[in-house]
């Protein structure tokens, strides 16, 4: 369950909402936050990832381009 989406990050561009499921990225069924945090890693920033994910009962996907969090730059 998403628990926090940053301001003006990709998340946030795309509508996610602190409280949504994710359920896949890109067919791939997520299960679990390691299996989500795993799918991301496998991508690369500039990448484009379709997100599965249920708000109020209702499953929907959105697509997102994937960046460099700031923490994460070498």
């Amino acid at each position: 369950m998403v628990t926090q989406v940053e301001p003006e990050s990709p998340a946030a561009e795309v509508g996610l909402e602190s409280g949504d499921l994710i359920v896949g990225i890109d067919d791939e069924p997520i299960t679990s936050s390691t299996a989500l945090v795993g799918q991301v890693r496998e991508r690369g920033a500039g990448d484009e990832a379709t997100i599965a994910y249920i708000r109020d009962g209702e499953r929907a996907e959105v697509t997102v381009t994937l960046v460099t969090r700031p923490d994460e730059e070498g």
